[in-house]
């Protein structure tokens, strides 16, 4: 799979590739909105950053403490 996949190449069939917004980033584009050229990284590319850099465990981590409880 590739890391980086442009609007033009993206579709609603995208969503696990891309995420719900980047499907839809590329359905826009396809449809003729005026949406500027982009590209989307995909999914994959952000897992293996978050694992290989080490910021994905700093990250949950910090989460994992996070109160999120409404007083």
């Amino acid at each position: 799979m590739k890391n980086i996949l442009w609007f033009k190449d993206i579709s609603k069939n995208d969503v696990l590739k891309v995420g719900g917004k980047g499907a839809q980033l590329g359905e826009m584009f396809n449809f003729g909105i005026p949406v500027p050229q982009g590209f989307c990284i995909s999914v994959n590319a952000y897992k293996r950053f978050l694992e290989e850099s080490g910021i994905g465990d700093i990250i949950y981590d910090i989460l994992g403490n996070l109160n999120v409880r409404i007083s």
